[in-house]
């Protein structure tokens, strides 16, 4: 949406061009202003809207991940669990920063 948003707004630029250079033609066309003015307002608002649908994914893979932190834990308290596993092999969930 935000492409289409930015898209509106310079429709909008243009369609507010067209409205001055018909007033200089001394016949001034105010369909022109009106819908370059809404294509300016409805542009902007769609190209400052945040994406929903990624904040939501971004909570649930967060949700996901606090579960799962909970789950391992659960499972090396475990004697069977935990005699499989060698140290070396232990699964990590911090990033490595180089």
């Amino acid at each position: 949406m935000r492409r289409f948003g930015i898209f509106l707004a310079w429709i909008g630029v243009i369609l507010i061009l067209l409205f001055v250079l018909s007033i200089k033609s001394q016949t001034p066309n105010f369909t022109y202003f009106y819908y370059g003015l809404g294509g300016i307002l409805f542009g902007t608002i769609l190209s400052l809207r945040k994406k929903k649908k990624v904040l939501e994914k971004t909570e649930k893979n967060l949700k996901n991940k606090h579960q799962n932190n909970a789950n391992n834990s659960e499972d090396q308290n475990d004697p069977k669990i935990s005699q499989n596993i060698s140290p070396k092999h232990e699964k990590t969930t911090r990033r490595k920063h180089f």
